[in-house]
């Protein structure tokens, strides 16, 4: 990465987290009120409840294991820990493209851990903590080697900028009141994606939306501050999703030029190209196809005739 990029990637994550405190706010706003209304152990019952909720989630998360953890542990305990066979081959086109793509990063052959997963099929790859790098098991079956390269290199540029600290504390402080709360803007900004039109109806129903979730938000919190301070604080969260999005974006944006760097952003500009639809709506966390086709042709300057093996 250059030095404009790392400069990038240390400041993002913080910055994602810093962008969840109206909901840090409300959330304690929120406890504050229910101590009152229903005394401290009531507060702090909820408090231990999402704790160990959150820390349940956490401990899943970060001990995920990769592909060669299941597979010694099926060799290990062969009833407990199954293994099929259908896994063998995605798993060595997904350890070449791993090999190839850390080779050029300049890494170790260890440095990336990798799993194949068969849930969320429609991410063909997904960056999770400790390195690991999970692949749809039908990505790394079905893509073609400079296909699968060029995804992994992405994930590997997600790995470079890190933060899952970050993300994890981002998840303690901002959920469920953004789950529920925020609902509103990813509603909006899921229909700006497909919508070029807007009809009556239509704005009518998310004017309405946003006006029950508001109320909602804002009489949860008058009894700890007031009216005033409650409206404000509820605005400013409902708000609050577009800004996480641009942050999700700079994400994405990044990654891309990690990709493109190693010297994978011709393949990654063909996987995009190819796959459905070319205008694939942009979303809560990932930017549309379009603008990162344009910028990957601004950061690739050698463009190969042929992207096949």
């Amino acid at each position: 990465m250059s030095g404009r990029d790392r400069v990038e990637a240390r400041l993002l994550p913080p910055a994602q987290l810093l962008a969840t405190a109206p909901w840090a706010a409300a959330t304690a706003v929120m406890l504050y009120g229910l101590a009152v209304w229903a005394g401290w152990w009531a507060m702090l019952a909820v408090v231990v409840i999402r704790v160990l909720f959150w820390l349940r989630a956490m401990l899943k998360f970060w001990a995920a294991p990769d592909e060669i953890t299941m597979i010694r542990r099926h060799r290990q305990w062969p009833d407990m820990v199954p293994y099929g066979p259908e896994r063998t081959e995605p798993f060595t086109a997904l350890v070449g493209a791993m090999l190839d793509v850390t080779k050029a990063a300049g890494r170790s052959d260890t440095w990336l851990r990798i799993v194949l997963r068969t849930w969320a099929p429609e991410a063909a790859g997904m960056a999770l903590p400790r390195r690991l790098v999970a692949v749809h098991i039908s990505a790394a079956r079905e893509l073609p080697p400079h296909h699968l390269r060029a995804v992994v290199a992405h994930e590997l540029g997600h790995q470079l900028i890190g933060g899952w600290i970050f993300a994890s504390i981002q998840n303690l402080v901002a959920t469920p009141l953004s789950d529920v709360f925020g609902l509103p803007s990813k509603v909006l900004i899921a229909v700006m994606s497909v919508r070029t039109r807007w009809e009556i109806v239509p704005t009518a129903l998310m004017a309405a939306l946003y006006g029950v979730f508001l109320a909602a938000l804002t009489a949860a919190m008058v009894p700890a501050i007031g009216l005033h301070s409650a409206a404000t604080l509820a605005m400013v969260c409902v708000l609050q999703p577009f800004p996480t999005m641009w942050l999700n974006w700079r994400g994405e944006f990044l990654a891309d030029r990690v990709a493109a760097d190693l010297g994978f952003g011709p393949a990654l500009f063909d996987y995009f190209s190819t796959r459905g639809t070319k205008f694939e709506p942009f979303s809560f966390s990932h930017p549309g196809l379009i603008t990162r086709e344009i910028r990957i042709c601004g950061r690739v300057r050698d463009w190969p005739s042929d992207q096949e093996d």
